[in-house]
């Protein structure tokens, strides 16, 4: 099967980090398994959870890196290491955007990582940074939190935010697909819709 594009969710792996803000690109990718009813299988030789699925007409494989956040782009290395082929298809991260605010989804191709080190391990690991994000606004502690940056993203999404959580992860995922079957212009748009 030819594969159209790479798609990678950030996150840490086991039960402790699985509702957390970091982990809201592997919420997606889980999401997006259940609806389109399949699942992962671990790939040791990847470090990775890895799927392969068609999604839109268009055929995917899908990683979650289980290698912990600050090492993600070793995952994404050893997979185009074993498939070169796939280093050639448009390679597409969905991750936590603390500069994003909570709820907002935004998406661009390449720029800096921004403290981000899942995205410093794969610009790192790749040697560029030319790859899509889908960023998915998890904001800042608010200025009376005792909390620092690194906390507040391994803190659980609180259960006042999951009807936020959910749309933010749907907006991210049609943003995903608009990118897949259409262009960046039409992500933007989805992204942006309210």
């Amino acid at each position: 099967m030819a594969v159209d594009a790479v798609i990678v969710g950030l996150g840490n792996p086991g039960p402790r980090y699985s509702m957390t803000r970091h982990n809201i690109g592997f919420l997606a990718l889980d999401i997006l398994a259940r609806e389109l009813g399949f699942s992962f299988q671990t790939h040791s030789r990847y470090k990775a959870e890895m799927a392969e699925a068609t999604w839109s007409g268009k055929n995917i494989v899908l990683l979650k890196p289980q290698t912990f956040m600050n090492l993600s782009g070793e995952s994404v290395r050893a997979l185009f290491e074993k498939r070169p082929d796939l280093r050639e298809k448009p390679l597409i991260v969905l991750h936590d955007e603390v500069d994003v605010a909570f709820g907002k989804v935004r998406v661009k191709l390449g720029g800096g990582d921004a403290g981000h080190n899942g995205l410093k391990s794969l610009r790192a690991c790749l040697g560029n940074g030319e790859f899509y994000r889908v960023r998915m606004g998890v904001g800042k502690p608010p200025a009376d939190s005792p909390l620092e940056l690194a906390d507040w993203v391994l803190q659980n999404f609180p259960k006042s935010d999951e009807q936020t959580l959910r749309d933010t992860i749907t907006r991210s995922l049609d943003t995903t697909e608009a990118l897949l079957t259409q262009d960046l212009n039409a992500a933007l748009t989805v992204a942006t819709r309210q």
